[in-house]
C-alpha cells in the first residue's frame, strides 16, 4: 500500500511582514518588463456612462479641497455619443489589472534602484566588458 502525499497549496502559505526573499536578479528584471507589457496591453482612455450632474469641493480648515462630492447622473443615448466624441470626452483611466502591475513594478524598480545606488547592479557596458560576454541584456 502506497503512502499518498498530501497535497500542499502553495496558497495557504504566506510570509510574516518584512520577510526578506531572495530572488534571481535576471527574474527580478524580467518580472519589471513584464509589469510594462501588461499595463501598455491595457485599455487606458474611455467615455464615462454617467456624468456630473453637480459637484460639491470639500475642504480642510486651510481652504484646501480633501474631496468632492459628486451627484452622477445617467447619460441618454444622444448625450453620451455627443459628449463621448468631443475633445474632452473621454477620460483617463486605469484597469485594476494595470494598478496592480503598477504597484509591482514600482516595488520592483525600487528594489532595483537602490541596488543601482548600493553599486550592485552594474552598467551593461561594464558586465560586458567584465565577463567578456556579448549575451548580457
Amino acid at each position: 500500500m502506497t503512502e499518498e502525499k498530501e497535497q500542499m497549496n502553495p496558497y495557504d502559505y504566506a510570509y510574516e511582514k518584512d520577510q526578506v526573499w531572495m530572488i534571481d536578479a535576471t527574474a527580478c528584471l524580467m518580472m519589471i518588463d513584464f509589469m510594462n507589457e501588461v499595463i501598455e496591453s491595457q485599455p487606458n482612455i474611455g467615455a464615462l456612462l454617467v456624468y456630473p450632474k453637480t459637484t460639491e469641493e470639500i475642504k480642510d480648515k486651510e481652504g484646501k479641497v480633501v474631496g468632492v462630492n459628486i451627484e452622477w447622473a445617467d447619460h441618454n443615448a444622444n448625450s453620451f455619443f455627443t459628449t463621448a466624441s468631443q475633445e474632452n470626452g473621454s477620460v483617463p483611466f486605469m484597469t485594476a489589472l494595470a494598478y496592480k502591475a503598477e504597484q509591482i513594478k514600482q516595488s520592483l524598480g525600487l528594489i532595483h534602484a537602490q541596488n543601482i545606488q548600493k553599486g550592485v547592479a552594474k552598467k551593461l557596458t561594464e558586465l560586458k566588458q567584465q565577463d567578456g560576454l556579448s549575451n548580457i541584456s
